[in-house]
């Protein structure tokens, strides 16, 4: 049954002033301030937003109190601990043996008896610890075979697992994989485990040789608790062993002890545990912290080790070897998580210094907020059983409508918004850390969403033949916030779910979706800037290194870049002019300037200014002359920065090159680089065909600054001296240029259209003076496909940016050699070998949804419904990209300006004399394109009218038909007879 129904209303104690936290708890406010990355700011498609983290269920926070302890006080004297002979090695056993006592103590353990406790640092978490029982328990299956063979034995031969309604992959995972038979137990009615259902399990299986529980203490999805001591002593009264999943209760400090005290010496030994595992990654302060599993000495099997190597190990001889008899130190293998394991025991010391019942308030304040925000919210759905006792971790859905219907299997159900859509929507507009999907929890969050057997089938059938389509998984929302989160932070969260709840639908225009990986991005914001490991490089250079592109110097001066490369005068109105018979709307496409891009690096600095800032730059410039941190490191650059294409992307390209004959030899090519995706992926492919091509062509890139805040393309000046590229950094104010023809009246030019021409017209500029012929353009197929829709739709024309062409100076051929090639393709291979993207950042271009941002959203909506379509729209408008046909169009409606008639009726136009016709042939032979311009021009006189039939001196074509007069002769309509073609 599905649980996205109508939620109760919250009880009387359950208000909406709950979600003030206690003020008086200690720590509380000391852990607030010591959060890194709590008062980072997000930059998304909506402006600056503060960072907020409301994922604690997966990863706890770094504290910097606990950094400082490590680097300080850990770190100086790191050594191995497989020797105590040195200070460093010897303080380092010390440190990772008091990190385990602390443990014990936490966990209250026993250390004497054959009821022992052990304690393992085992892996980065849970999974880790899980799997090492399972190998302890000598329930490890290495191969399908071994697994294939012990299920093969009679039942009585089979050891058996149960496991609960609520586990994680983690808990789940390994003893399926293990030679034991593995039995679920369901949700009780009033919600937890069926204690019921697990005690006639326990007699069922009463024969097996071995018999294990293992039960999540509570859910990673709801938050749901099981009742530990109960199904413990259930298991205890049956011969069964009880091993616990802890790692999502263990942060809120619920019941996390190996032998809880209790007064009755019987009841205590039956609510014993034998083994428990958890992530203190999760808990305040965690990262980096080693998983943990506890175990009683017993499960251990003296005299070998479930995990053999280096300090595992008393002696080797040549043929034989001696097991330490400690089972802790035989059991770690290798070289352990030292630092990881002494993390462990901070994470541990500090919730104990909190104090457990101070968090259970504070857990409980938060829960009650949070249910009496959302639960009478009808477009929120808590999923989960409504009054079972549970944590502060929530797994919402939500409604497109107010409607109250359940279920998701049938055909009533309600309309759900996408979950990772949600999880962009918090992101974007309140910069909101959450989480999507089905948390690893997989039969548990169907059993949420009302997913039947049936159709759990049909799911896999379709996510496993197309493993692209992640858009069709289930899922949902999870929030969690920390026990230490003040009222403002939780008062934030709580609206802003509620206005993803009641306007989110209402956004979905504005975002586009990746059915491969369910990713929802808004158009404005195609990638997020992001920081890079390869920034670390420059460090031996004392440079800290700041979030930039891996080819970025990390203090590069802006004003050496303006020295080295003084800016061109700024083009005529004539070099604009050339461009825009392109247009056909805003533009498109990087390469055209119409989506201007760009990243804010180093804003304000001047190293002439600061003296550190002077010795930071000196130490940039020698970094990028050893090629420190450039695009080099990326696979397939050949150690020089250039990378190679994979086969079928440059195939497409040089499909299209070959088709419309851009390439000729001894061309200079000027490629247009504004640093996108689309520009840079062209840059490298064109490098990359210069060794496949029969003839020899030269290469170059121009980049034009438009004198935008918040777009700095200069950061490629060292990129492409790296290169070792002719490179040509024009530097302009376009956008001052721009602001007095924006605000003329009945200007209906948008910016980006505007930016665009001018951009064409400072290439061409740039081009001419230094004697390139042709223009590269990074327009891709997604770009011609938008432009088509645009002219069809606004304009009333079939027209798309041409493939190749010549300008109307005739001193320049512009070619878009991306014209085969999507979207993704070229974001693929960018990031694929890391070039340095300069992220786009323009704010021209990121004031309101523009038009070809809208019909960029249509094809991605019909894509998904039709698969084919690119596919379709290249074959419709190849037409449209020969260059003939441009010129076919442009030079009849010249000639149709010039003669008389009805202005609705196209004129007839004569055919080509024999001699226009030789004419053609032989310009088609020099110049490898038939000129349509050739047999066309030869019917127009000195002043362009027209001279076919009887015209200027009565002269007609030798085919002797009877063509139109001259508009000098008199206006007497047309005089086409049956030869003259239209």
């Amino acid at each position: 049954m599905s649980t996205i129904e109508g939620n109760p209303s919250a009880t009387e104690d359950e208000t909406a002033e709950t979600h003030h936290h206690p003020s008086d708890a200690p720590l509380f406010g000391y852990i607030r301030a010591n959060e890194l990355g709590r008062d980072l700011q997000s930059q998304t498609a909506f402006g600056l937003r503060p960072l907020v983290y409301a994922d604690y269920t997966a990863s706890g926070r770094a504290l910097a109190f606990i950094e400082d302890y490590v680097r300080e006080a850990i770190l100086p004297t790191y050594g191995n601990t497989h020797t105590s002979t040195t200070k460093t090695g010897r303080q380092s056993s010390d440190f990772v043996a008091e990190a385990r006592v602390m443990i014990k103590n936490y966990l209250r353990c026993n250390d004497r008896g054959k009821n022992a406790d052990r304690v393992l640092f085992a892996g980065s978490g849970a999974t880790a610890g899980a799997n090492r029982l399972v190998a302890m328990l000598g329930l490890l299956a290495p191969t399908p075979e071994a697994r294939a063979a012990a299920h093969a034995l009679p039942e009585a031969q089979r050891p058996v697992v149960f496991v609960g309604p609520y586990e994680h992959h983690s808990n789940l995972l390994p003893w399926r994989e293990s030679v034991a038979d593995v039995v679920s137990i369901g949700e009780a009615a009033a919600g937890g485990v069926d204690l019921h259902a697990l005690e006639a399990a326990l007699r069922a299986h009463a024969h097996r040789p071995l018999r294990v529980g293992a039960f999540s203490a509570a859910s990673n999805v709801t938050g749901i608790l099981s009742d530990v001591d109960a199904i413990t002593a259930l298991l205890h009264t049956h011969g069964a062993l009880a091993v616990w999943d802890y790692a999502s209760a263990a942060p809120y400090a619920i019941g996390l002890a190996m032998n809880p005290p209790h007064e009755d010496a019987e009841r205590a030994s039956l609510i014993a545990k034998d083994a428990l595992f958890f992530s203190p990654h999760k808990f305040a302060g965690g990262p980096q912290a080693a998983g943990v599993l506890v175990y009683k000495k017993a499960l251990a099997t003296r005299g070998i080790s479930t995990c053999p190597g280096g300090g595992t190990v008393f002696y080797v001889s040549r043929e034989r070897h001696v097991y330490l008899k400690n089972d802790e130190e035989r059991e770690e293998g290798g070289t352990p998580s030292i630092v990881g394991a002494i993390r462990a025991g901070l994470v541990l010391q500090l919730q104990k210094a909190v104090g457990a019942p101070a968090i259970a308030r504070a857990d409980g304040a938060l829960l009650g907020a949070c249910r009496a925000a959302w639960g009478r919210h009808p477009r929120i759905a808590i999923l989960g059983h409504p009054t079972a006792k549970r944590l502060p971790i929530f797994a919402l859905a939500f409604r497109v409508t107010d409607g109250t219907a359940g279920g998701m299997s049938g055909g009533g159900g309600p309309l759900l918004l996408h979950h990772n859509y949600v999880v962009a929507l918090l992101n974007d507009l309140f910069g909101i850390q959450a989480r999507g999907g089905c948390m690893c929890a997989g039969p548990y969050s169907q059993q949420l969403l009302g997913i039947d057997g049936t159709l759990s089938d049909a799911f896999e059938a379709q996510l496993v033949k197309k493993e692209d389509n992640e858009l069709l998984r289930p899922g949902y929302v999870r929030l969690s916030l920390p026990y230490f989160a003040d009222a403002q932070q939780v008062r934030y969260v709580l609206d802003a779910v509620h206005f993803v709840a009641e306007h989110g639908w209402k956004l979905l225009p504005q975002y586009l979706c990746d059915a491969r990986t369910a990713e929802w991005r808004h158009v404005h914001q195609r990638r997020p800037p992001r920081a890079w490991l390869g920034e670390a490089a420059a460090m031996h250079r004392g440079v800290i290194p700041v979030a930039r592109a891996p080819f970025e110097p990390p203090a590069f001066a802006r004003a050496d870049a303006q020295l080295a490369c003084p800016p061109a005068p700024v083009p005529s109105a004539v070099g604009a002019r050339d461009g825009a018979r392109e247009g056909s709307g805003e533009g498109g496409g990087e390469g055209s300037g119409a989506d201007p891009v760009g990243a804010s690096l180093g804003e304000g600095f001047d190293p002439f200014l600061d003296p550190e800032a002077a010795y930071a730059a000196d130490a940039a410039a020698a970094a990028v002359a050893e090629g420190v941190g450039s695009a080099s490191s990326s696979g397939g650059a050949g150690g020089s920065g250039w990378a190679t294409p994979d086969t079928k992307l440059s195939n497409r390209v040089l499909r299209a090159i070959l088709q419309y004959g851009m390439l000729r030899p001894g061309d200079r090519v000027l490629v247009g680089l504004s640093g996108g995706k689309d520009s840079l992926a062209m840059l490298h492919i064109l490098h990359a065909l210069q060794k496949r091509t029969p003839f020899q062509w030269e290469l170059g890139a121009c980049t034009v600054d438009p004198g935008a805040d918040g777009f700095d393309p200069s950061p490629l000046i060292p990129y492409c001296a790296k290169l070792g590229l002719p490179y040509f950094y024009e530097k302009h104010p376009l956008l001052e240029i721009a602001e007095p023809c924006m605000a003329k009246e009945g200007n209906r030019v948008s910016i980006c259209s505007f930016c665009s021409r001018m951009k064409r017209g400072v290439l061409y500029a740039t081009a001419r003076r230094e004697g390139y012929n042709v223009l590269a353009m990074a327009q891709h197929l997604d770009d011609l496909a938008e432009s088509f829709l645009m002219s069809a739709m606004h304009n009333g024309a079939l027209r798309s940016m041409k493939a190749h062409y010549t300008i109307d100076a005739q001193d320049l051929r512009v070619i878009r050699p991306l014209a085969y090639v999507r979207e993704h393709e070229a974001e693929a291979f960018s990031e694929s070998v890391r070039l340095p993207i300069v992220s786009e950042t323009c704010p021209a271009c990121f004031e309101a949804p523009k038009e070809r941002y809208r019909i960029k959203c249509l094809l991605a909506t019909q894509e998904a419904l039709f698969p084919t379509l690119f596919q379709s729209l290249l074959r419709t408008m190849l037409p449209l990209l020969e260059p003939e046909f441009e010129d076919l169009m442009r030079l009849r409606r010249e000639a149709y300006g010039r003669i008389a008639g009805p202005p609705h009726v196209p004129p007839p136009i004569s055919p080509p004399s024999i001699e226009d016709e030789a004419a053609a042939r032989r310009a088609q032979a020099t110049h490898g394109q038939y000129d349509a311009r050739a047999w066309f021009s030869g019917s127009l006189d000195a002043d362009g009218n027209f001279v076919s039939g009887e015209g200027v001196g009565g002269k007609t074509h030798a085919h002797g038909g009877k063509g139109f007069k001259s508009p000098n002769e008199g206006k007497k309509g047309f005089k086409g007879t049956k030869d003259v073609t239209e």
